[in-house]
Parts: C-alpha cells; structure tokens; sequence
C-alpha cells in the first residue's frame, strides 16, 4: 500500500501566556531549504552554535569519539574527533513556509497548512519537516548489522524512530499531559481511502509462534508490543502502571465515540490454529480474566480459565459457574452403558444430563451407566420407566461423579428408561 506519511514533532499544546512573550526564552530560528534567517530572536549561545551566514550549517563544535568501536572515525569525521551540529530550531521544507514566530494567539502568517488543523503547533516546534510533494515528511532507519559491523556485538535495539516524553512537573492543580510518540490520522469530508495509523511487522524467515509462557521469544515478530516500560536510571523506582491499553472518547467535549472498540477481520488469523477454524484471537494464561464493572467500580461478572476449565463468576447472584474440560451438562457426548445384559443401546442425542437408555436381552439385574464426562464432584440421578417393559420394574440408583447404575428388584429385559442427572 502506497503511504502518504508526515510527522510533525512538536510541543503541544500551544502555550497560554499571561504577559509579553520574553525573547531570551527562544534561540535563534534557522531554516534549511531556504537563504534567508531570522535574527529578532537571540542565539543562546550554550545551546547551539548557529552564528553562520545565511543557508550554511555550522559544525565547528567537537566531541571525543571514545572508544573506537562505538564512535568510529568515518562517522564521527575522524579517529579522535567527531563533528556536532547543534541548533535550536530546525523547519526543513513545506514547514519552511512557516515563520515559526512564538504567538500566544497561534501560529503567525504565513503559516504552514497544517496550522489549520492544528492551531499553535508551528510557533511550538522545535523541528518541524512538511513533504511538500505528499510522501515521507520524515523517516528514520537503522539496521541490527551495522551495530554489529562496528561493535561487534548484538545489538540492544537499532530504532528508526524513538520519543521520550517525560512528566515531571509536579505543580499542584495542574494535570500535565506526557506522550512519548503522538500520531493522529485525519480524514476530511467526502473523502474515501483508509484513514489509519498503521504499525507493520514483515517476516522473511521461518514461522515463529509464541504463547503466554513463551513469551517475546527470539525470532518472534510483532507490528505492536506494549509492555511496562524501563528506564534504567530510576528502576529501583519504577512501579505498576494504570493499564497496557485504553479506548477513550475524542473532541473536545469527549463526545465523539468509536463505533466499535476492536474489530478482527477476516481471513487476518492463521486458520489452523485454534478449535474454531478460523483463526485465534487472544490467548492469556491460565486464570488471567475479563471482568464488566459498574459505575460504582465493583464487579457484576467475570470469567477466567484454568486447569478445571472455564468459570464464570455473577457477582450478583453470589455463584460460580464452571464448564470445564470434564464437565459437560447439556452439551456432552452421549454416556456409554455396560452390564445390561446382551447388546443394551443409550439413545444417541443422550448426555450427561438428560436421555434415555435400553436394557439388553436376558433380562439383566442391573445397568452401569458413565457418562461421556465426569461431574467435578458429584452427580444425582432419578430414572423414570418408558415402555411396557420397563413399567413393573423397581429399581435403585447409586450415582456418582462417573455415572449412576440401576438395580432392578427383578429382570427388565428390552426395557427403556428415561433418565435425568444434575451435580457440581
């Protein structure tokens, strides 16, 4: 699929100032793809190093490259020294039409188009880059072997793009917004196309399949792998956060809603996995659940699995329902009967719970009925008479969480019986 694709990294939102801006808050704005500069603002001097004719890049600032193996020469510029550009600001092409001046009102004219949509985010840049022909606005690359051709060690992640976004201000009554990568995806009216931001994992190799216990296990791919976070400088610090995912309601007022919160489509799933046929959409480990709650944040219902099989907790009546893996009420295989005498028959749509079940010739005293799963615990079990056969017979059932067998006070032989069980 052909991608149009900008990113615009910025500080959002626009910032609400109460007085006169100051300008010794603001470096100097230089703009590449364009000769022309703009000097009402001031250099600061200990954070760039842009005094330089119109058009032209400055790298006069040096850096130790130590120890060779990660700081080689021919990417540095040479063996003990490398080369460092350093600016405030940098507007690299569509963006260049902007003057980028600090408003508190929004973006000054001329401004880029995307001011339109997004009032403010041009006077807030601190590098801003538009593709005036529609394609790549910005892109970043990189690649495991040529941390390994220098380093000669794997490497610990080659990223083609990476944001931080750090929270610190700890003002009371402010609720400040941090994000790390911000995406947004605007379709306007009449438009068709996909309107998408899209996360893509290609394999060329071998299939690698993973599970709950395996894991991100080497040689596995994932378009989008959400985890807990680490920042090595704190760890000892660090905490459990709030949630791995969340939908939230969009504009404004938090009236715009999604119509639906997931949607897998057809034919995306490999096939051969799973007892469905078409696909597995999730798979969590043993007894992790999904829970509904209300809006007095307890929980009304709830089902997890595990080694019994599948519960399902109703909070409101106080019960645990189970249907496991040995334990099929209403949707079981038909029992199996034995010792009834010669060639004995249990009607075919019987299962645990209900059916109806045939004695053989040769008149028996006695049937065992199993049942096709045993009950977890225990099973209780009536039998009712069905034919003329059967209708004198009296009988006795010792049931259990196996099955039940009846004894007849004398011969039933051919004789049916209907039967119904129930258990926990």
């Amino acid at each position: 699929m052909k991608k149009a694709l900008g990113l615009l990294l910025a500080i959002f939102p626009a910032p609400v100032l109460a007085g006169p801006v100051s300008p010794a808050h603001f470096g100097a704005l230089n703009y590449i793809g364009a000769d022309r500069s703009d000097s009402r603002l001031p250099i600061l001097a200990i954070k760039s190093n842009n005094a330089f004719p119109l058009g032209v890049i400055n790298d006069t600032t040096s850096l130790v490259a130590y120890p060779q193996a990660y700081f080689p020469g021919a990417y540095f510029g040479n063996p003990a020294h490398g080369a460092l550009h350093k600016m405030n600001r940098l507007f690299v092409g569509e963006a260049t039409t902007a003057t980028g001046d600090v408003d508190a009102s929004g973006d000054t004219r001329p401004a880029s188009w995307i001011s339109a949509f997004y009032p403010g985010v041009m006077s807030n840049a601190q590098f801003a880059s538009g593709n005036a022909l529609g394609q790549l606005g910005v892109m970043g690359y990189s690649r495991t072997s040529d941390y390994h051709a220098y380093v000669r060690g794997a490497s610990g992640g080659s990223q083609g793009v990476t944001g931080f976004g750090i929270n610190d201000d700890t003002t009371p009554a402010t609720t400040p917004i941090s994000c790390g990568v911000c995406a947004e995806s605007v379709r306007l009216a009449n438009v068709n196309g996909l309107t998408v931001n899209q996360f893509d994992a290609a394999n060329l190799g071998a299939v690698v399949d993973s599970d709950p216990y395996y894991g991100v296990n080497s040689g596995s791919t994932w378009p989008l792998l959400l985890t807990a976070g680490v920042v090595p400088a704190y760890d000892a610090s660090l905490h459990n956060i709030t949630a791995m995912l969340g939908f939230g309601a969009g504009g404004l007022a938090g009236k715009i809603k999604a119509r639906v919160g997931v949607i897998s489509i057809d034919g995306a799933l490999d096939p051969t996995l799973g007892a469905g046929g078409n696909g597995v959409f999730a798979m969590l480990p043993r007894g992790q659940s999904l829970q509904w709650k209300n809006s007095g944040h307890t929980t009304d219902a709830e089902f997890y699995g595990d080694g019994d099989g599948l519960h399902v907790k109703n909070a409101a009546l106080g019960v645990d329902y189970q249907v496991s893996a040995a334990y099929y009420v209403s949707n079981s295989a038909a029992p199996t009967v034995k010792a009834c005498g010669a060639s004995p028959s249990v009607d075919p749509n019987s299962t645990n719970a209900s059916g109806s079940f045939t004695t053989g010739a040769g008149a028996p005293s006695a049937c065992s009925i199993q049942f096709a799963n045993a009950y977890p615990t225990a099973a209780f079990c009536t039998v009712t008479p069905v034919n003329d056969a059967a209708a004198g017979a009296s009988v006795r059932i010792n049931a259990s969480r196996a099955g039940f067998t009846v004894t007849f006070g004398g011969g039933a032989r051919l004789a049916q019986f209907m039967y119904t069980c129930s258990g926990k």
